[in-house]
């Protein structure tokens, strides 16, 4: 779609309202990812969702351009806003310590989704959509309550999953 056609404010739409069906559906209060390729649209986000997500007494989160939250994931935060790199690095993070990623995260918008073919930038892109598509793909297929014992272990690309997740257990991604 081109420039200016309402893109970026229908991703908004639906990020609010998966965090509000998680709120007041399943008592949750997992978080989204809001991934932008620069910094400066990082600190125009975080401003603008700060205001939007003031209803559903969350808070917005920082991970970009050397500023970042110590508790990314507390209960009152509802949306990390990020550059693609800080993005990756997170779910790294959730992966290698065993954090089962669909109980912390209902939502990934990705902004500026064309970089993923730029040189500078586009690799790391590049990474986090393939760890979000496999993550999303991994809670579409499973069933059953998730199992405690594979909590515990990390969770790597390429391994074979046994874990089990609710079927009200989603993650939605939106790329623009």
């Amino acid at each position: 779609a081109p420039t200016s056609s309402g893109k970026t404010l229908l991703a908004e739409i639906l990020l609010l309202r998966a965090l509000g069906d998680d709120q007041q559906l399943l008592k949750q209060s997992r978080k989204a990812l809001f991934v932008l390729p620069y910094v400066a649209l990082c600190e125009e986000k975080a401003r603008r969702l700060s205001k939007l997500i003031m209803p559903l007494s969350r808070n917005v989160k920082k991970a970009y351009g050397g500023e970042h939250s110590r508790q990314m994931w507390d209960p009152e935060t509802g949306i990390n806003v990020c550059t693609p790199e800080n993005a990756n690095s997170m779910l790294n993070r959730m992966m290698e310590e065993g954090t089962p990623i669909e109980d912390e995260i209902c939502c990934v918008v990705v902004d500026e989704l064309h970089l993923v073919g730029r040189e500078d930038r586009g690799t790391v892109m590049e990474m986090l959509l393939s760890k979000v598509a496999f993550i999303s793909k991994l809670i579409r297929n499973s069933n059953g309550p998730s199992e405690q014992a594979h909590r515990s272990q990390p969770l790597t690309i390429g391994t074979p999953v046994t874990q089990s997740t609710p079927s009200d257990h989603f993650l939605q991604v939106i790329g623009l």
